[in-house]
């Protein structure tokens, strides 16, 4: 164990790509057989530099949602390319998808979208991103909620359906709204698929909530159903295609009106019925929509007062479940809004793992432990993704990696694991075995950036041989 830690701190020191990135510095006390580890943490109250590393495209505010993809932490990114000056200038937002591994926040690459050859551009055309229940990629728009009795609901959704090359099918251009449910059509920002979003295996269903500066005033939830075999998205709540959750469903705080801007829509795991939503005025809350009846099913007003977050501003909500039991993941505030940043909370349920529960819910941890995360988050990044990826070691311990972040103040990665847990097997650098022959390991060159260079010369560069780095110039 010694000599590990010696060999992760000689990383370290060296800058190589794998441990470039600091950890937010906190311990984390076990609970119930479960460790907490950050892995590492690029955050600009912390360790700004880190932070510069890692890439530039965190710093900007089109920088949107991130999601977990075959191991990699993928943002949405509007690179924004502005042509001409004074009046005459032209900006136009040119999507792209922005790389990093997961185990170690190293940059990756970036990949440009594009549709029928096409560049995928506009105003947050790709504002949300995620991946559905059988692997598939995708990007949702935003929708300004002002011309639904004319054009029906613009929601464009892009199937990412060649990863390597950007090219993306357009699955959704638009759905038909049902006219006399005009009135409720709200500003749409953040949106969640489940199923399959191609149709082929099963339906895709579409979920998202009305923002406030949408113009209903009330708090509505929309859902969308791509129906298996089918081409067309259609009004999925028993029919209809919102529903008012002003006829006595809770929010949580009560004395909210509606839901704010920024709403964000998650699904339960698994479920394309049960839902976390809410905006910068409320706390995620969990709510059902079977039969198109809509009903509140718990909110932070039956957990224990520690688990209550400490501020409103900061939206989605995340499970995860190990052994028998469901864990919660969810921002503790905005992080402007608050003294303590964008810090997170993860709790462990009431319920057991086939379904959680607010009534019962225990806090595990506040992350970071110490400190704070910046404050440097504006009024359209609000969101905090804490996107769960579940492994399985040959030992059958399980690990979840927690991928959390908020543009323009951190991204980092967390494990929670049973104890015994064998990181090594994925990526992590926690049981890296002592006795590596590096002389048999191939040579990788990065920049001092962190990404990778395959001709280097004329400069300094980092030189990582297995486990082995060291800063050479060439």
């Amino acid at each position: 164990m010694k000599k590990n830690l010696l060999l992760m701190g000689a990383l370290m020191a060296a800058g190589s790509a794998m441990a470039a990135i600091p950890t937010d510095g906190c311990t984390y006390e076990t609970k119930d057989g479960l460790t907490l580890t950050n892995l590492w943490c690029a955050a600009m109250d912390i360790n700004k530099s880190s932070l510069e590393e890692i890439n530039s495209h965190l710093y900007t505010s089109y920088a949107r949602l991130f999601t977990v993809y075959n191991d990699m932490i993928v943002y949405s990114n509007g690179n924004r390319v502005t042509v001409g000056e004074g009046d005459g200038a032209v900006s136009t937002d040119y999507w792209q998808l922005v790389c990093y591994n997961l185990y170690t926040g190293e940059y990756i690459k970036t990949i440009d979208l594009t549709c029928d050859g096409e560049p995928v551009t506009g105003l947050l055309e790709c504002n949300a991103i995620g991946v559905d229940d059988f692997n598939h990629l995708w990007c949702a728009s935003y929708w300004s909620g002002q011309s639904a009795a004319d054009d029906g609901i613009r929601i464009r959704t892009y199937w990412v359906k060649d990863f390597d090359t950007g090219e993306c099918e357009l699955v959704c251009g638009g759905i038909e709204w049902p006219s006399d449910e005009v009135s409720y059509a709200g500003r749409i920002d953040f949106a969640d698929i489940t199923g399959d979003i191609t149709g082929v295996e099963a339906d895709g269903v579409y979920g998202a909530i009305g923002s406030n500066s949408g113009g209903t005033g009330d708090p509505y939830a929309y859902r969308f159903v791509r129906y298996q075999g089918e081409d067309e998205w259609t009004p999925g709540m028993d029919g209809f295609a919102s529903w008012g959750m002003d006829d006595g469903v809770e929010l949580y705080p009560s004395t909210a009106a509606n839901f704010g801007d920024g709403g964000q829509l998650v699904w339960a795991a698994g479920s394309s019925e049960i839902f976390y939503a809410n905006g910068n005025y409320t706390c995620p809350t969990q709510y059902s929509c079977y039969d198109g009846l809509p009903d509140c099913l718990g909110n932070f007003g039956q957990a224990a007062e520690d688990c209550v977050p400490s501020g409103v501003g900061a939206t989605g909500a995340y499970e995860f479940v190990i052994g028998d039991k469901m864990y919660l993941g969810y921002a503790d505030c905005q992080a402007n809004d608050n003294p303590r940043g964008a810090m997170s909370k993860i709790a462990v349920m009431g319920g057991d793992a086939s379904g959680g529960t607010f009534e019962g819910m225990e806090l595990m941890w506040i992350t970071p432990a110490e400190g704070t995360y910046n404050t440097l988050s504006t009024g359209g990044i609000r969101t905090h993704p804490m996107i769960p990826v579940t492994k399985k070691d040959s030992n059958g311990k399980t690990g979840v990696y927690i991928a959390s972040g908020n543009t323009l103040s951190f991204l980092a990665t967390y494990l929670v694991a049973e104890e015994g847990f064998n990181a090594g097997e994925f990526g992590g650098v926690g049981n890296i075995a002592a006795d590596v022959n590096n002389a048999n390991a191939p040579v990788v060159y990065y920049n001092l950036q962190g990404q990778k260079v395959n001709n280097p010369e004329g400069g300094i560069f980092i030189r990582q041989q297995g486990t082995e780095a060291v800063k050479v110039r060439l």
